[in-house]
């Protein structure tokens, strides 16, 4: 299941540079603006994430995040405005970082604290590769 959720979190980050916008000719500048508003919500969710890990539990904040990635993807397929897919790309990063985190700590909690170093090690190369 996880290893299925990070694939599709991934979707996003491999499908920009197919993005089309209306009056923009597709350029390495254009590419590297969405990839640094899609981090730039990354980094403003850890400001984020313990408000909203006090006000909801881990599973729900999860289904908040899966459900805004997944809204976030579909809207930018459907966006041709660019600011508008600007905005969606600031909120999807936003909801990986949240998915991301959630899903570290809870492999951080599944381990010993004698197997801890080597579980996580194997977890993040499975997703990572």
């Amino acid at each position: 299941m996880t290893f299925l959720v990070f694939c599709l979190c991934n979707a996003i980050p491999a499908l920009l540079p197919s993005f089309r916008y209306a009056n923009t000719e597709p350029s390495a500048i254009h590419y590297g603006m969405r990839m640094g508003i899609f981090g730039g919500g990354a980094v403003a969710a850890a400001l984020l994430v313990s408000a909203l890990r006090m006000r909801f539990t881990e599973r729900q904040l999860l289904r908040l995040a899966l459900s805004t990635y997944g809204l976030m993807l579909i809207a930018l397929a459907m966006f041709k405005v660019y600011v508008f897919s600007m905005i969606a790309l600031f909120i999807a990063g936003v909801a990986w970082s949240v998915i991301v985190t959630s899903f570290n700590s809870a492999a951080l909690r599944a381990f010993s604290p004698a197997l801890r170093a080597r579980g996580l090690s194997i977890y993040i190369l499975v997703n990572a590769a």
